[in-house]
């Protein structure tokens, strides 16, 4: 039982907690244990973690059915220099209307998480197939159904068909991004490749370039950077039909590249910075 409270008359977590756990009791006909606002050892059975919020005299219940973060797909067990969240990734592919039917290329990797997500959509592969849920533990659940969802989402996946490339100068990162993508499935479908920026082939359109490069609150100083989102932004154009999103703190960055974006950037939170999807028209 965890709780919290914000402008209310019921002002102590503690007090909140133990009245909706006798509640609960109540109506579940069972014997109310001491309350603790955090998980015990849980020694020999499955906890339930219960939520209770309070804001401005509002009360909200809630039941954690996930336990691990959502974002958390149970294939990123290793990761580079400053390292992008799943959901995320899958986030700046969907904004930049990417659905699997044409070319992928992530230039500075890192870890893959780009090019990761790329292949869990274009295959159709259910982003937490791969992870365990909390409600899996608890007495009421089903296994049964459950493996007859997971049966009937992996009749809905398919082979990947268009390329999926990813590249980055460091080595290291390139070997965690074969390991990840072993991980999850999809290492068949992408191509990594150890290779600096400048070293990008040509390569036939259309397609999409993504990535997540170094901005200056994160990785460095923004002056420092802004031959590099140069050089990013003439990779860009000499692929014909290729689009970019390019996510950064900075739109004096994005503007370094020399790309006409859609707008000023479509505002995301990461990692407690405030960056921007920068998508070229």
């Amino acid at each position: 039982m965890k709780a919290t409270c914000h402008k209310s008359r019921v002002y102590h977590s503690g007090a909140a907690a133990q009245r909706v756990q006798v509640a609960a009791c109540e109506v579940a006909g069972c014997v109310r244990a001491e309350v603790q606002e955090t998980s015990g050892d849980g020694a020999g059975m499955a906890e339930a973690t219960v939520y209770v919020r309070l804001e401005r005299d509002v009360c909200m219940i809630s039941l954690d059915t996930s336990g691990e973060h959502l974002h958390m797909r149970s294939y990123r067990l290793e990761t580079a220099k400053a390292p992008l969240r799943e959901n995320l990734a899958a986030a700046v592919l969907l904004r930049a209307s990417w659905d699997g039917t044409c070319a992928l290329l992530d230039p500075m990797c890192g870890s893959g998480t780009f090019p990761i997500e790329a292949a869990l959509l274009a295959a159709r592969m259910p982003p937490g197939g791969l992870r365990r849920f909390a409600f899996m533990d608890w007495a009421c659940f089903d296994e049964a159904r459950w493996m007859r969802v997971q049966d009937q989402a992996r009749q809905q996946q398919r082979p990947v068909s268009v390329p999926i490339l990813g590249a980055d100068r460091d080595p290291g990162a390139v070997a965690i991004a074969r390991r990840n993508a072993q991980r999850a499935g999809v290492l068949p479908w992408i191509d990594f490749e150890q290779r600096p920026l400048a070293r990008t082939p040509d390569l036939p359109g259309p397609g999409l370039l993504v990535c997540n490069p170094p901005y200056g609150a994160r990785i460095g100083n923004p002056r420092d950077l802004r031959d590099l989102y140069a050089a990013l932004g003439n990779v860009v154009r000499r692929l014909p039909g290729w689009r970019a999103a390019i996510l950064t703190t900075d739109r004096h960055l994005a503007s370094a590249t020399g790309l006409t974006f859609t707008d000023d950037g479509v505002p995301l939170a990461h990692g407690g910075l405030r960056v921007g999807i920068f998508i070229t028209r």
